[in-house]
């Protein structure tokens, strides 16, 4: 009883000492942006990441993305959310295509994202699915915005000329919609037959 009494003491001061250097480190005075380093060309991501959730995220509702299995469930996530309606002409906010060889070429719309909160319904059942949706939660995480004169030329100039900035979505939640696993010897009850 002693032992379990001093390891529950030991794990509360743990947790107060955790807590205190959490407050202190988040009270310090914010710093300006730092600017990119620049090694060799190279520009670092670790100084293109935001640290904190922009401003954005505080007054917009949520953005709610699937992949097409699980758009029924988001068309509802979305009402009860009240994510803005976008009618048909302005395209879709996803869209998940094939280049001829297969591949997958995995669109967003990059104004809806950026700077919001992400709840992404991940498909597990459908397993042909699950590359495409690894790379758009990367892409969703950072992502070059080009400035607008690159559009007119036929390759993309503007990471070599510096003419873009970085956009991400604040935060992301992703849902994995638990389904049941079974077999289907599994599904029936056994009948013993004369044999």
């Amino acid at each position: 009883l002693a032992g379990a009494v001093a390891g529950a003491v030991a794990g509360a001061a743990t947790g107060v000492a955790i807590f205190l250097l959490l407050r202190q480190r988040d009270n310090r005075p914010e710093q300006g942006p730092s600017m990119p380093q620049n090694d060799g060309g190279n520009v670092q991501a670790k100084d293109q990441r935001a640290k904190k959730a922009g401003f954005t995220s505080k007054w917009t509702k949520p953005v709610v993305i699937a992949s097409p299995a699980l758009e029924p469930l988001a068309k509802e996530v979305r009402k009860r959310l009240g994510e803005e309606e976008y009618p048909e002409s302005a395209g879709p906010t996803v869209t998940l295509d094939y280049f001829k060889s297969k591949d997958p070429n995995v669109k967003f719309n990059w104004t809806r994202v950026v700077g919001r909160k992400i709840i992404f319904l991940f498909d597990t059942v459908d397993q042909s699915r699950f590359f495409e949706q690894l790379s758009l939660l990367q892409a969703l995480q950072g992502f070059a915005v080009p400035d607008g004169e690159d559009k007119g030329t036929k390759w993309k100039t503007y990471v070599n000329a510096g003419a873009y900035s970085w956009g991400r979505a604040s935060h992301i939640t992703v849902v994995l919609p638990w389904y049941r696993p079974c077999q289907m010897e599994r599904t029936s009850r056994w009948h013993l037959t004369d044999g």
